[in-house]
């Protein structure tokens, strides 16, 4: 074999592990629910409104790494929704938020493994949310 073969093999040898690894190291979203939380907290706001609020700011806010793909999912058997962010195919973070029984909400969040750096902003969003004001209701100003 002449040294460029070689060089060549050794060049595309590398290059194909780096690819498989930098597959294989992202999260999927089932990776991501079953970790313990990083962060939990308590707010006084009805969990759809802070969920909605949450999710909103997640998708217009400015990421360090670029804009992610913001989904959520509410559970049909009990009052519980989940918003998460997707980046290159891999789950960046999850936010759990779930009503308790003195009308105010529990919210969780999970990271994976490509989300480091992202838990302060996501904080920062549900705290800001939290003390919004509720959006008006449609027809609550009209008199009868």
């Amino acid at each position: 074999m002449t040294r460029a073969t070689v060089w060549f093999m050794r060049t595309a040898s590398l290059m194909l592990t780096t690819l498989l690894l930098s597959g294989c190291m992202g999260n999927s979203l089932g990776e991501v629910r079953a970790t313990k939380p990083l962060q939990t907290g308590t707010f006084q706001k009805p969990y759809e409104q802070l969920a909605a609020c949450t999710k909103q700011r997640i998708e217009t806010d400015s990421w360090i790494f670029g804009q992610p793909i913001v989904q959520s999912s509410q559970d049909t058997n009990r009052p519980f929704i989940r918003v998460y962010a997707i980046y290159s195919r891999s789950t960046l973070f999850e936010v759990t938020f779930q009503p308790t029984h003195s009308a105010m909400t529990t919210v969780e969040y999970r990271r994976g493994y490509d989300g480091h750096g992202t838990q302060d902003q996501t904080w920062a969003i549900i705290e800001y949310c939290s003390r919004q004001a509720a959006p008006p209701t449609p027809g609550a100003d009209r008199r009868p």
